[in-house]
């Protein structure tokens, strides 16, 4: 780990200069998180990099976490955030607590379970492999509907599989 990014996304140990392991990237992941959920830009107050590395490491400003976040995301964010790096939570167990609180809220729940995740990742896996050599087309991502980006071509990536049908349209 370099220490390399976003200041508004690092970990109190890493803007402080000091030591830090694997768990800076859990306080990294749960800012993100939180922008995610909250729709906002965490610490988008902080103008100056100095300003931003006095409030999160020296007065231990941490963004407010919405009541209307579930309980149990609060409380991940509440020990991802914490300043002692020993007191935070595992990757392993963050992933968890989010898997519930989708299992809870989703109507199909059983999607979220490792099992159906490793065989739609093997089915994906065996049928791009199959056309790497030379059977059927690739699998199509299916993540973003091409309507979000049917008016705005600029986004499109030339790698995509979606992408190199309109990019021929385009040019």
């Amino acid at each position: 780990m370099s220490g390399a990014g976003s200041p508004r996304y690092m970990a109190p140990e890493i803007l402080s200069g000091r030591p830090y392991n694997i768990k800076a990237d859990v306080y990294s992941f749960a800012i993100v998180l939180w922008e995610i959920l909250s729709g906002q830009t965490p610490f988008g107050f902080v103008r100056e990099r100095r300003h931003l590395v006095n409030f999160v490491v020296n007065e231990n400003g941490r963004p407010d976490i919405p009541d209307s976040f579930p309980d149990s995301i609060k409380s991940m964010l509440v020990r991802s955030f914490d300043e002692c790096i020993t007191k935070r939570p595992e990757m392993v167990s963050v992933l968890e607590c989010i898997k519930d609180v989708l299992k809870t809220n989703s109507r199909n729940s059983d999607m979220l379970s490792n099992s159906y995740l490793n065989r739609r990742r093997s089915f994906d896996s065996m049928r791009n492999l199959m056309a790497d050599l030379g059977g059927s087309q690739r699998s199509p991502r299916r993540t973003i509907p091409d309507t979000v980006f049917q008016n705005d071509k600029s986004v499109l990536s030339a790698t995509s599989p979606h992408s190199r049908q309109r990019n021929k349209s385009i040019h």
